[in-house]
């Protein structure tokens, strides 16, 4: 499973030419290792905390790769009845996600996690729709520093990644609110795949004006 989880350690997106969020964040292309592309919604903190080990025994921290982002299917069934937070998948996730977020600052990496601006995400999980900054102050408590699909209003600095896969051009909106953004359909392990929305044909990344494809 490691050599399956290692073809995976891409540049998790690539920050387009133009101007992006200016929140002091990205400066330079991010780079590190999502649970989707090797597990999807097989999650749990055992997973995640063996593959961040993985990656910190391999020395790839000293290439730039200091990201560990939990991607979709962590989320509980529902929120809290009272506080409105959105709590992990008990059973994926029994210590919480600040535990997990602890320990994969102690292996001197960043942590990042995945939500949807709507009422549920790509996975059929709770997303954030109406719980946007509950949710973003809840992750920034947690720890995290890397965000997907949700307001970046939190009491810490959050990298936000924005992904809609390429629809609507967001490259000609995303500028205003966002770090970085998506321009391609889902990535997997293989440069040998068809996207219309992201025409590489090769391992060099598509020289097309003020963006880049996220291979």
């Amino acid at each position: 499973m490691v050599s399956s989880t290692f073809a995976t350690l891409v540049p998790l997106a690539l920050a387009g030419l133009a101007s992006a969020l200016n929140n002091g964040l990205a400066r330079t292309p991010q780079m590190g290792w999502n649970t989707w592309n090797t597990f999807a919604c097989n999650i749990s903190q055992e997973t995640v905390l063996s593959a961040a080990r993985a990656i910190k025994s391999e020395n790839l921290d000293q290439y730039g790769y200091n990201y560990v982002v939990i991607d979709g299917c962590w989320q509980a069934d529902q929120r809290d009845p009272d506080t409105k937070v959105l709590p992990a998948n008990p059973e994926k996730f029994p210590n919480g996600l600040k535990a997990v977020v602890d320990e994969i600052k102690s292996l001197a990496f960043k942590a990042g996690i995945y939500s949807s601006a709507g009422v549920m995400t790509c996975g059929h999980h709770v997303g954030s729709l109406d719980y946007e900054e509950i949710d973003a102050k809840s992750w920034s408590d947690d720890g995290f520093e890397y965000l997907n699909q949700a307001l970046n209003k939190a009491g810490n600095p959050i990298l936000y990644s924005m992904c809609n896969w390429g629809e609507d051009w967001p490259w000609l909106f995303a500028t205003e609110i966002a770090n970085s953004w998506r321009i391609s359909g889902d990535i997997y392990p293989s440069f040998n795949r068809d996207d219309d929305r992201c025409p590489c044909t090769d391992i060099t990344h598509c020289n097309l004006e003020g963006f880049h494809c996220s291979i």
